[in-house]
């Protein structure tokens, strides 16, 4: 697998990523406020705000919050470990390292979801 074809793998599942946390926590934040409360919070937000979710920080737990970010963090370095891997000689590592970064944040994402999502009475989960 050529180096373009590693970093565009670890972007795009960065993304999907992103998406999915994204969607996970808004879930949190919706069992959690009501309608009413989300939207005084969410009017006129900015894009800072929006991605760093500082308008809610006080309603989602601590660990969410630090995975979002350190999920970012940890993008860069495999970057760079993918890079340096290439230069170094090893050169399909770059699809391991995808699948090892999709298997650990879907944990979390399953776990996160099943264990601080509320879900009404009448709904499935």
């Amino acid at each position: 697998m050529d180096l373009f074809y590693q970093i565009l793998a670890l972007t795009l599942t960065l993304f999907l990523m992103f998406f999915l946390i994204r969607g996970v926590t808004r879930m949190y934040i919706d069992s959690v406020l009501t309608k009413r409360q989300r939207k005084t919070r969410a009017k006129k937000q900015t894009f800072f705000e929006w991605f760093f979710y500082r308008r809610f920080l006080g309603v989602l737990p601590k660990f969410s919050l630090v995975w979002y970010y350190i999920n970012f963090a940890v993008y860069f370095v495999m970057v760079i470990a993918v890079i340096i891997l290439k230069i170094v000689g090893i050169p399909n590592i770059g699809r391991d390292i995808v699948w090892v970064y999709f298997a650990i944040n879907a944990v979390f994402l399953i776990s996160f979801r099943f264990t601080c999502v509320k879900v009404d009475k009448g709904q499935k989960p």
